[in-house]
């Protein structure tokens, strides 16, 4: 809250590293449109600059004042109706406080503002609270006379102690050392006269997104009002919203550990609420059975009727009409996988899901595993738990190869709210969030974000996707004030595990199924049909992908899965040929060698009578196409045009039909979709095989470049299966070197065009076309693997 009187003493101090004078603002309604954009970069760089201050002065709060003079030691009217921004400073607060998300990190959003009256002059005042963290700039800065670049930290100190400039690495350290330490103090300062484990919270967020929605009402000169009296618990914030007609809200958050009875004697006592009738209290849910009954003690006690939890009151009055409706999955198989921890041996992973659910503070969740282990449809069975439990709680299921190309034609992914930006580009069915509501409803516990396969968005988007800055917003800003929000990843264990990540989060890594668990699944599946069920498990046994004495074979839930379609066709020769492995092999990019590929060969020979116009290796070749150019999602509209690219068969709208019920597919609205995400990687890995195969320079292009520089890393699933595919000799390490050779020839180029991002993909790829080299060389059985053969082969490439 600014205090007149302190302003009055700050005007007599002078300029230093946290306080600075305007003569005037810094444009008026006569600044041309192509100056302004310099202009805001001039007022930004003052803000930043000035919550960074300099060594020494960190723990203090912060002042710009605009109106007065320091050289003149005089004060200057500043006359809002020249001035256009400054009409509504409520609409002003929030416009500065999205430009700052564009360029501050982490975000700059602790400030207050609001005009003074000294000696019949109005001043404009800008207070920053002790800030907590040192900021620095999250994107290039344009100013009057310079541009900043990205990551630049601004400090207020040079000949003169108001100087603005760039801080020294030294200075960076130092600052960062002294803004550390004030931040356990702080926290320290405010729980030393509070109770162990009670939380500080604040309704500021929901009463601005009040306002932001009901843009009548702006917040009254001197409000909020904040007691927190810890050892009397007389804990409370009170806002007091009008409009121009007359209208008035007093909106009173009463802290989870408020003493109600002293709190009302302290309200009373000062005279602080006009009419006790019209007051909203808002309060946090308590964990108790019959939570109505804490909102029925309030509403006695204070004398209204209009009591709300915080939760409640967003999602009644905020953003229900922003929420998804959600339509069941109802899942015909789920079988409960168990989680990979040494600690917790033979835990339901559902249960685990549910126990994090359940728990404060814990915003985010990875439920991490390879491909086709049930990632996904563990988390579906979740959400429907969810919707089942809870009739308030908001689902919002976002998948990832869904959005790719929306996130892929954005300059920078570091934010949630980025993802449901390209989730609700294209649903004009429901109202949408902003970013600010997004946040509160996260927070409040009244939106729970699934980001299935987010492994697709770190392969394909690579530097673009700011995996830190990404994590850290959650913990900062999704999950800050109540600290309810739920937000769930799945993503392929080597891609997650290989990520450099500075926070701690909370994983789950899925085991495969057990013996026992393949048998609970052919139980569902065949409804207890003794006969199938055995059938089953002999073929399970010859997929199973371990054994041991232990184990007894463990299975992957994709392969059951298409068992059980195997076994639904009948074939009376499927036994046989499964255990002796004599399909006719068609088609020269699989090998009968390779489990995977000799099921979806054998899937496939099924489908070949059904879909009549396309054999084995037209279905082949249309997957791969799938994958490679559509990222695993086919519009039924393009379906025919990708499928005359792979066959010169006849293709009408009965075999496109037909195609939507193929064992290996989904159709979701007019989609044709993988049915599990394993498959779009598996045809990819099959494609770029056949590249390093073929060995055919000409077939190098940006698919082949895009999905080597993206999913080739060191001993991950994606190259072991890669160096199943390939021989190492002497001729794919020439072909190896053809392509580097031709991979720095399109950077030679790209490097007249000035194209960053087409370099950096090159190089990763020159980097993962070594890698697979090295690891063909350790799998291979006639080259021996050691410190010379690897010199020597790094000395050929390079």
């Amino acid at each position: 809250m600014i205090n007149v009187e302190i302003i009055k003493e700050k005007i007599q101090e002078n300029e230093s590293p946290i306080l600075e004078f305007k003569k005037e603002w810094y444009w008026n309604n006569n600044t041309s449109r192509t100056e302004m954009g310099n202009r805001w970069g001039e007022f930004i760089k003052d803000i930043i600059s000035l919550s960074n201050g300099y060594s020494g002065f960190v723990g203090q709060d912060r002042y710009l004042i605009i109106g007065y003079c320091e050289r003149e030691s005089k004060i200057f009217n500043i006359n809002k109706n020249e001035i256009n921004n400054l009409q509504d400073l409520r609409k002003f607060h929030k416009k500065l406080v999205q430009k700052l998300e564009l360029y501050t990190s982490p975000t700059l959003l602790n400030l207050e503002i609001n005009f003074v009256e000294i000696e019949n002059s109005s001043l404009l005042i800008f207070k920053i609270p002790s800030p907590i963290h040192l900021t620095e700039l999250r994107s290039e800065l344009k100013t009057k006379t310079r541009l900043l670049d990205r990551g630049a930290v601004l400090v207020r100190k040079g000949q003169r102690t108001d100087e603005v400039r760039l801080a020294t690495l030294t200075e960076i350290e130092e600052l960062k050392s002294q803004f550390s330490s004030f931040s356990k103090e702080a926290f320290k300062n405010i729980s030393s006269n509070k109770k162990e484990n009670i939380k500080d919270r604040s309704i500021e967020n929901t009463i601005q997104s009040y306002i932001n929605k009901n843009s009548s009402y702006s917040l009254e000169v001197g409000y909020p009002i904040i007691k927190k009296d810890w050892s009397e618990n007389i804990i409370f914030e009170l806002f007091k919203i009008s409009e121009p007609l007359g209208g008035v809200k007093e909106f009173l958050y009463l802290h989870e550990n408020a003493s109600q009875g002293k709190t009302l004697g302290y309200l009373k006592q000062n005279k602080l609420i006009s009419n006790f009738e019209s007051l909203i209290i808002l309060t946090e849910k308590p964990k108790i059975k019959d939570i109505e009954k804490r909102k029925t003690n309030i509403s006695s006690t204070f004398g209204t009727n209009h009591v709300f939890f915080i939760d409640e009151f967003g999602y009644e009055f905020l953003y229900k009409e922003c929420l998804f409706d959600y339509i069941k999955y109802d899942l015909p198989i789920y079988v409960d996988s168990l989680i990979d921890d040494s600690e917790e041996k033979n835990k339901s992973a559902f249960n685990k899901l549910k126990e994090w659910y359940s728990c404060d503070a814990n915003p985010l969740l990875v439920i991490k595993g390879y491909g086709g282990i049930g990632k996904t449809t563990l988390v579906k069975q979740f959400l429907d738990h969810i919707y089942d439990s809870q009739d308030k709680t908001g689902i919002l299921f976002i998948d990832s190869n869904e959005i790719i190309d929306d996130l892929a034609s954005q300059e920078k992914i570091n934010d949630v709210y980025d993802f449901y930006q390209a989730q609700a580009k294209n649903d004009d069915n429901y109202n949408k969030f902003s970013k600010e509501l997004l946040k509160l409803s996260v927070d409040n516990g009244s939106l729970i974000i699934v980001l299935d396969g987010i492994d697709e968005v770190i392969a394909k988007l690579g530097s673009k996707f700011d995996i830190n800055s990404f994590l850290e917003s959650i913990s900062n800003n999704y999950s800050n004030v109540l600290e309810k929000a739920k937000i769930i990843i799945t993503c392929r264990d080597y891609f997650w595990d290989s990520l450099k990540k500075n926070i701690k989060i909370s994983e789950i890594t899925l085991k495969p199924f057990s013996k026992n668990l393949a048998v609970e699944f052919f139980s569902q599946a065949f409804k207890q049909d003794r006969i199938k069920i055995d059938k089953a498990m002999d073929m399970a046994e010859k997929f199973a992908i371990e054994r041991s004495m232990e184990t007894k074979g463990i299975y992957i839930p994709y392969i059951l899965d298409m068992l059980v379609y195997l076994i639904r066709q009948k074939s009376e020769m499927l036994c046989d040929e499964l255990s002796n492995r004599n399909l006719s092999n068609s088609n020269l990019l699989l090998s009968n060698k390779i489990q995977n590929d000799f099921l979806i060969e054998s899937v496939c020979e099924r489908e070949i009578v059904k879909l009549d116009t396309l054999n084995l290796d037209a279905q082949i070749k249309f997957f791969i196409k799938m994958s490679v150019d559509k990222e695993g999602r086919l519009s039924l509209y393009d379906a025919k045009s990708v499928l005359k690219e792979v066959t010169e068969a006849s293709i009408d709208d009965l075999v496109i039909e037909k195609l939507k019920g193929h064992p290996l597919l989904s159709c979701c609205g007019n989609n044709l979709i993988f049915r599990y995400d394993f498959f779009n990687v598996y045809f990819k890995i099959i494609y770029v095989a056949s590249y390093f195969s073929g060995k055919n320079i000409n077939k190098l292009n940006s698919r082949v470049e895009e999905i080597i520089a993206s999913y080739i890393r060191y001993d991950n699933s994606f190259i072991e299966s890669l160096c199943e595919r390939i021989i190492y000799d002497d001729e794919l390490v020439l072909f190896c070197m053809e392509t580097i050779e031709e991979l720095k020839h399109k950077i030679d180029l790209s490097k007249n065009e000035n194209a960053s991002e087409i370099i950096y993909r090159m190089q990763c790829a020159i980097s993962s076309v070594f890698i697979f080299l090295i690891c063909a060389l350790q799998t291979s059985n006639t080259y021996q693997f050691n410190i010379e053969s690897r010199t020597e082969l790094m000395d050929k490439i390079f």
